[in-house]
């Protein structure tokens, strides 16, 4: 059997994760001030007559609105695949990993899950961190396969429970896939995290200004990062 060592340091700043990178192209229009949680669980709130700037309204599921209606990130040369399956082979044992949604580009990848969709979220398994852990692995593996190379990589992690977002990074030497191919790397995974705490209502929420504001800006310094 295999055990990989994974870290799951607090990021200080959000620099950490995303590169201080200038917003630019700020999707202002999406952050809606005046929605908040107490307004959302209001049962006559009705969110068919809130027109957010497109040209729908709002029907489509929250994560898909968010990366490719809101952020653009299904356009080229960004490449877009829902729930693909990844693989991470170390000798005859494979593990497999269906994140929901993987954007990819070059050497870096942003990698999307839903934790709430999963079974068992709880503090064992932190709170989904342990799955994300192995999505991030499978998909780096799948990468290098595709490549035919060991390649030093970049992976983003989007973690959603309920309405609430954690972001992630970790960077993986090619050297690292040499070590895992061979057997058992001596390092560790690094995968930092923001904000800090970890738990299922730890993250940026949707349903608030600030968070919404929050996620927004890391993703559009993400996508510009994956763009440059």
């Amino acid at each position: 059997s295999y055990y990989i060592k994974n870290e799951f340091p607090t990021a200080i700043c959000d620099n950490e994760i995303i590169s201080a990178i200038d917003v630019t192209d700020f999707p202002s229009q999406y952050l809606v001030p005046e929605i908040n949680s107490d307004v959302l669980e209001k049962r006559d709130f009705d969110n068919a007559g809130l027109d957010i700037g497109t040209s729908k309204t709002i029907t489509d599921s929250m994560v898909t609105h968010l990366l490719f209606r809101t952020l653009d990130l299904d356009s080229w040369p960004l490449i877009v695949k829902y729930k693909p399956h990844c693989e991470l082979i170390i000798d005859d044992v494979s593990v497999s990993a269906d994140p929901e949604f993987v954007i990819k580009i070059e050497n870096s990848s942003l990698m999307v899950i839903e934790s709430d969709k999963r079974k068992k979220i709880s503090k064992s398994n932190g709170f989904g961190e342990a799955q994300l852990a192995a999505e991030m692995l499978s998909l780096g593996d799948e990468n290098n396969r595709l490549a035919e190379e060991h390649r030093n990589q970049t992976i983003f992690g989007v973690r959603i429970i309920s309405t609430y977002v954690t972001l992630y990074k970790t960077v993986i030497s090619a050297t690292y896939w040499e070590e895992l191919n061979r057997g058992l790397p001596d390092q560790s995974v690094v995968i930092k995290r923001w904000p800090g705490a970890n738990g299922l209502r730890t993250g940026f929420n949707l349903a608030e200004p600030d968070g919404r504001q929050a996620v927004l800006t890391a993703l559009v310094k993400i996508r510009q990062y994956l763009l440059q």
